[in-house]
């Protein structure tokens, strides 16, 4: 960081918060999926891996966007690191598209903390995903036309993307297990080409606009 200006320091902090946060969201969102999706496939000491990895992301993915709301005030400040704590330019960037995707985003991560909790957990984290991915569809390329179509397909391309992310860590876990290969035969049905299908056509969507 040697020779930045403050300005420098605070896009740089911004690149590094937005990797974080996709980051964690993605984990968050995977840990979830998987858990649900496999709930009577896997042992529970795999499961219990997901949940863990799901809420231990949530808190990171509230904490980042906490950080990136700061941030977001402080380049639209130009004031550098002091603009992160103005309350004008907090009142802008929540009034904004982005406020809105950060609550979607944050009662979202919080909904997925519930994973923990018995029976209606997993039911509450499911809605905790949905409301995650719904944030991503208030912002960015889902502002154009058709709106409501681009939306769909984005919500449905970050479920599928996040679902391959959570459960990396899961699998490898699994495959120790006696249950393992028949998890792994099972990601290997039609339904799981599917997702598949989904996460790449959404970045296409992505690359084409």
């Amino acid at each position: 960081m040697t020779g930045l200006t403050p300005i420098d320091g605070v896009v740089v902090l911004a690149i590094l918060a937005k990797v974080l946060g996709y980051g964690s969201v993605l984990l968050a969102m995977g840990g979830v999926l998987f858990a649900v999706l496999f709930a009577k496939r896997a042992e529970e000491s795999v499961l219990r891996l997901a949940r863990h990895l799901a809420v231990g992301a949530a808190i990171v993915g509230l904490a980042v966007l906490a950080l990136r709301f700061g941030i977001r005030a402080a380049r639209i400040s130009g004031m550098g690191f002091e603009g992160a704590t103005d309350p004008m330019m907090l009142g802008f960037v929540w009034d904004s598209p982005l406020g809105t995707a950060a609550i979607w985003r944050g009662v979202g991560e919080l909904a997925i903390l519930a994973i923990l909790l018995p029976r209606v957990g997993q039911w509450v984290a499911l809605v905790g995903c949905l409301a995650i991915a719904i944030s991503f569809a208030q912002v960015g390329h889902s502002l154009g036309e058709p709106r409501e179509a681009l939306a769909v397909f984005l919500v449905l391309h970050l479920l599928a993307a996040a679902f391959w992310v959570g459960a990396l860590l899961p699998l490898r876990k699994a495959a120790l297990t006696p249950t393992g290969a028949d998890l792994l035969h099972c990601l290997t049905s039609a339904p799981t080409g599917q997702i598949w299908g989904l996460s790449n056509g959404g970045f296409l969507v992505h690359r084409s606009r």
